[in-house]
C-alpha cells in the first residue's frame, strides 16, 4: 500500500509541475501582446451546456469529493483572412447574432514563441 501512494504521490507532483510548466509557457507566450481587430468567417459554433465535475482529492486518510459547477458557455470557431482558425469565447447575444458563414471582427492577438493565435472576443 505505501508503493502505490508513494506512486500515486509521484504521478499527482509530476501532472502539477506539468500544469505549471503550461501555464509559465502560455503567459510568456501571449500576456501583454498587442492585440489587432482582423475580418474572420464563423466556420463553428459550439455551445457547452451547464454542468458539474466531480474530483476526488485526498484530505488527510479520506477522499473528499470536489465539486465544480460550469456555467453554459458559447464560443465561435473562426477563420482569419491568412487562412488560421481560433476558438473565440463569446456571449450568448454574440453567439446568437453569428450564424456558420458570418462575417465577424475578431479581436486576435499572436504568440511571441509558438506564433499560434489567440482570440480576446468578437465585436
Amino acid at each position: 500500500m505505501d508503493a502505490f501512494l508513494n506512486l500515486l504521490m509521484l504521478v499527482l507532483v509530476c501532472a502539477l509541475v506539468a500544469l505549471i510548466g503550461l501555464f509559465i509557457f502560455w503567459a510568456a507566450d501571449s500576456v501583454g501582446t498587442q492585440t489587432r481587430t482582423e475580418s474572420a468567417t464563423v466556420i463553428e459554433r459550439t455551445f457547452t451546456p451547464a454542468h458539474s465535475t466531480t474530483t476526488m482529492v485526498m484530505s488527510g486518510n479520506v477522499m473528499v469529493p470536489i465539486i465544480t459547477y460550469h456555467p453554459d458557455s458559447w464560443s465561435l470557431t473562426v477563420e482569419l483572412a491568412n487562412g488560421a482558425t481560433t476558438s473565440c469565447t463569446v456571449s450568448e447575444d454574440q453567439y446568437n447574432a453569428n450564424a456558420s458563414g458570418a462575417v465577424v471582427k475578431a479581436i486576435v492577438k499572436s504568440g511571441r514563441i509558438s506564433g499560434g493565435t489567440y482570440c480576446d472576443g468578437i465585436n
